[in-house]
């Protein structure tokens, strides 16, 4: 399998070692393969885990203890994987307590993605289950109360900063978030920084460039919720009139903010704002 000079290369690194090649005792070899099948299980395990969001994995781990919780609490066996009656209480479960079709669905699928990623099996794909889950949403309907951010809704929201806000640097701050977040039609998350999410992740000052005639912003969204990959995605924002411009708010805030690198929307001090800040 090797070449003759390879095997010279081998002798010379190994000058002590037998020239006559002997037998490999089968235990050796059996040990190896099985640390070398250890060792690949787990680091595909862990690449698989790696796929998923840290938002998506922290549901599927409030999912997962809830499931826990409800065998604990009925005496159930706490063994993986679990079976189609076990995961029929729990749907009931989750109904009787008032959970939302879409919280229970998330739960159900968070079972679904430990079961095939460590067990090489889905108990969730049955028909009982669907039904159930099905059941649930017709029985338990429920509706977003909140109201999507309208631009008269802004309007008023924006001279309110000036009255909630501390400062005359938070209210710009949150001026210029506000608008270009309605502008933009951005997410919380591409902009805002969530527990676990790097700062990498959100929108920053050197993504932010305007047009020569300062009536545009031209900006880079880094990460979405459909760039996971972080590919980068560029929008162009115009200029409005009245008090909701992102424009001039963007250019009445960059003015005052700190030089900074990094996070665009950060408080004076340099720290980031959050989801929870923005909310």
């Amino acid at each position: 399998a090797i070449s003759r000079k390879q095997r010279e290369y081998f002798r010379r690194l190994a000058s002590h070692a037998d020239k006559v090649i002997g037998a490999i005792p089968v235990t050796v070899i059996a040990d190896k393969t099985d640390r070398l099948l250890a060792a690949s299980a787990s680091v595909n395990t862990h690449t698989l885990a790696a796929s998923a969001s840290v938002n998506t994995h922290n549901t599927y781990r409030t999912g997962i203890q809830a499931f826990e919780n409800l065998k604990k609490s009925q005496g159930l066996t706490l063994s993986w994987p679990h079976t189609d009656v076990h995961l029929n209480m729990f749907i009931a479960h989750l109904s009787l307590k008032y959970f939302k079709h879409s919280t229970a669905k998330s739960y159900i699928s968070a079972i679904s993605y430990y079961c095939k990623l460590y067990h090489n099996s889905d108990p969730t794909k049955t028909f009982i289950v669907h039904k159930l889950l099905q059941c649930m949403k017709r029985s338990n309907p429920s509706t977003d109360s909140r109201l999507p951010i309208t631009l008269d809704i802004l309007n008023i929201l924006l001279p309110k900063l000036q009255i909630i806000c501390l400062t005359t640097y938070e209210a710009a701050l949150f001026k210029a978030a506000f608008t270009l977040a309605f502008s933009a039609l951005l997410r919380i998350g591409e902009f805002a920084l969530s527990k676990g999410t790097s700062l990498q992740r959100v929108i920053h000052v050197g993504d932010i460039t305007f047009s020569c005639d300062g009536e545009l912003i031209k900006l880079c969204i880094r990460h979405s919720k459909t760039d996971q990959q972080g590919y980068g995605t560029s929008v162009a924002v115009h200029a409005t009139s009245g008090i909701a411009c992102p424009v001039a708010a963007m250019r009445n805030f960059l003015q005052i903010r700190p030089k900074f690198s990094g996070p665009l929307f950060c408080h004076f001090s340099g720290e980031p704002i959050t989801r929870y800040k923005f909310s």
